[in-house]
């Protein structure tokens, strides 16, 4: 569970997001997001060692709100299939919404190794993909009727995996495009589901 955050993290988050995304991370100094955010720029520094480690933990917030938004879906009152659209499409979003930052992260972990290794092994992102992975889980879980048995189990803790390294492509798709890949990831997943339910 990520840490909770005070009103004045969540503000230089937020600023230093808008500002890495529109500027991009070299350009992007304290001083601008501390104006950005209506702060002295010493306040950042209360919080954040420097640049890098401010950005990233904008990655980790986002990822985490990101994850926050599939929990809602996976625990929502609608079909396990319309879950698995809806969860696919806030997938893509985000990391679409991310994209610039994604670029952002391939070059620190060029220019700054030692502090990349960090940030790859750091606390706030342990654990994300298996709870995205989960969530997918979890509505496959509802798709099938019949008793879990421990190799249907690894079957879908399998599929949950799938799901998400199917969606991560899509960010990088118009909003179109995204939406016929989902669709035919869906139909993909859903017909699988159907098949082994019939066994």
């Amino acid at each position: 569970m990520p840490k909770i955050l005070t009103d004045i993290q969540n503000t230089i988050l937020t600023s230093a997001e808008n500002l890495f995304n529109q500027r991009g991370f070299q350009q992007t100094d304290m001083r601008e997001i501390a104006v950005h955010a209506q702060i002295a720029v010493g306040t950042i520094y209360h919080y954040y060692k420097n640049k890098q480690d401010l950005f990233m933990h904008v990655m980790a917030h986002s990822w985490h709100q990101t994850i926050q938004n599939l929990e809602k879906i996976s625990q929502g009152d609608i079909t396990p299939e319309q879950k698995l659209i809806n969860m696919l499409n806030e997938l893509s979003r985000g990391m679409a919404n991310r994209r610039s930052m994604s670029s952002l992260w391939t070059e620190i972990s060029t220019m700054y190794a030692a502090e990349h290794q960090h940030m790859v092994s750091h606390s706030e992102f342990n654990g994300m993909h298996s709870k995205i992975a989960n969530y997918f889980a979890e509505v496959f879980q509802e798709m099938t009727p019949q008793a879990i048995t421990p190799q249907s189990q690894t079957m879908i803790d399998q599929l949950g995996s799938f799901a998400f390294v199917m969606s991560v492509d899509l960010c990088m798709l118009t909003e179109a495009e995204s939406r016929v890949h989902i669709e035919l990831i869906c139909d993909l997943l859903i017909t699988y589901m159907q098949k082994k339910a019939n066994e």
